[in-house]
């Protein structure tokens, strides 16, 4: 167990090293990795302005970060509580597999952003 909690406590510090990293390379240059998928096809993908969210949030601008993508901005509550339950299961036990309830809430997620997809493009 011990093992294991060290393992996720080095993963989540490297995760946010990277994130920190890349937020500062943001601010220090205006640049940021673009959308593959708008710049191939012009739309917006589900996802497109989680860099700006995720910028914004930093900033504790969250009005901004709604703005940028609510249906993220909305559910990342559930999606970081979900990531803790399941790490702390995976601590726990050493099953890596999402539980029941984690696969009906992943799912949602996807059909919410399916939608706000067509929607932001269509709508």
């Amino acid at each position: 167990m011990k093992a294991r909690l060290t393992k996720e406590i080095k993963r989540l510090l490297a995760v946010l090293l990277f994130g920190l990293a890349y937020l500062m390379f943001i601010r220090l240059t205006g640049l940021s990795v673009p959308c593959p998928f708008h710049l191939a096809t012009g739309l917006y993908c589900p996802s497109c302005g989680i860099t700006g969210m995720f910028v914004a949030l930093a900033r504790f601008d969250f009005a901004d970060a709604f703005f940028h993508n609510p249906v993220i901005f909305v559910t990342l509550p559930v999606l970081l509580a979900l990531y803790l339950a399941e790490t702390i299961r995976y601590i726990k036990s050493g099953d890596r597999r999402l539980s029941t309830v984690s696969k009906i809430i992943l799912s949602v997620e996807i059909v919410l952003l399916m939608i706000y997809g067509i929607i932001r493009n269509f709508g």
